[in-house]
């Protein structure tokens, strides 16, 4: 009898999507903890939001992306070039707010652009999003010339609305972060719209017989991962109060990876809006953790690599675990 609740104990654990990242959190902060106890204090994990925010807004409309069954690897570009062309339309006397507007419809029209040319070209959205990836940064650089953009003096109020502190040193986008996961966890877990996105990822011909146009929701998750990648350039632009013309290069890998280490499945139809929540924090707290412990910076992209193989293996034996497989 007791191996049967213990059994049935386990199988309630592996449902919850999110177990293997919330152990791999809990064991960053009692590591760093123990080697560093000012990792634990205030400031340092107001330090840890702020980052996990800016990285995990763009986790977000990747997850998304990902549960559909494909990839997006613009983003980092599109977190470049959004606050980019914010900056050079606020300059030449465009309204801010209009200015803001204008660049995240371009942040989103280009994830439409993805999701089209994958899913009716019949092209992997690795091969179309790593070519339009090139293609934006390219116009980066010509843009910018290779120097950086400061935040025109116009731009102060979108700078306080998205990067902006309140209480003990917080900042805004810490709250979008925290607005996003509970938008998105309702999106995913209680929509008509968030069953197809699974469907469409699980399995694209069953959901297509069944009367959901899988290419119609592919395309939009492209575009919402457009669009977040938009608002987190925008945020770190209000942060800085500049572009440098590197900023976003391998945004995309790490919120990959995050997506990966919350539970989201690189084979579609698995994931959820926590998991990539707490990848994005384990990320950030990661980073900062071996920073504090004056680890070698090369030791983040080494402890990435080997958690993301890790969170690979154990999806996909919960994954199998649940299915009977």
């Amino acid at each position: 009898m007791a191996a049967n609740n213990n059994g049935s104990l386990l199988l309630r654990l592996l449902n919850f999507k999110e177990v293997g990242g919330v152990i791999s959190l809990v064991a960053i902060f009692a590591i760093f903890g123990v080697m560093n106890p000012q990792f634990l204090s205030l400031g340092n994990l107001v330090t840890i939001s702020t980052v996990a925010a800016e990285l995990g807004i763009v986790t977000m409309g990747i997850n998304l992306v990902m549960i559909s069954g494909e990839f997006d690897l613009s983003v980092g570009s599109i977190f470049a070039l959004t606050p980019i062309i914010f900056a050079l339309l606020a300059k030449n006397g465009i309204p801010a707010i209009l200015a803001v507007v204008i660049a995240l419809a371009f942040a989103a029209g280009q994830g439409i652009v993805n999701g089209v040319v994958t899913t009716k070209g019949r092209i992997p959205s690795f091969i179309t999003t790593l070519g339009t990836q090139w293609f934006w940064r390219g116009v980066v650089l010509a843009v910018t010339g290779g120097f950086p953009i400061i935040l025109p003096s116009s731009g102060k109020l979108i700078a306080e609305i998205f990067g902006g502190r309140f209480g003990p040193n917080m900042r805004w986008s810490s709250l979008w972060f925290l607005g996003f996961t509970f938008l998105f966890y309702f999106i995913l877990d209680w929509t008509r719209y968030g069953n197809w996105i699974s469907a469409s990822g699980g399995n694209p011909n069953v959901a297509d017989a069944m009367g959901v146009e899988s290419w119609k929701i592919k395309t939009s998750t492209f575009m919402i991962s457009g669009l977040m990648a938009g608002l987190a350039g925008i945020a770190t632009f209000a942060r800085f109060r500049i572009v440098d013309p590197s900023l976003g290069i391998e945004m995309e890998l790490q919120a990959i990876t995050a997506a990966v280490i919350g539970g989201t499945l690189m084979t579609g139809g698995y994931g959820s809006a926590f998991g990539a929540f707490l990848g994005s924090i384990i990320l950030a707290s990661l980073n900062n953790g071996l920073i504090l412990i004056g680890a070698p910076a090369y030791w983040y992209q080494a402890f990435v690599g080997i958690i993301l193989i890790a969170a690979a293996l154990s999806n996909i034996k919960i994954k199998k675990k649940l299915v009977g497989e």
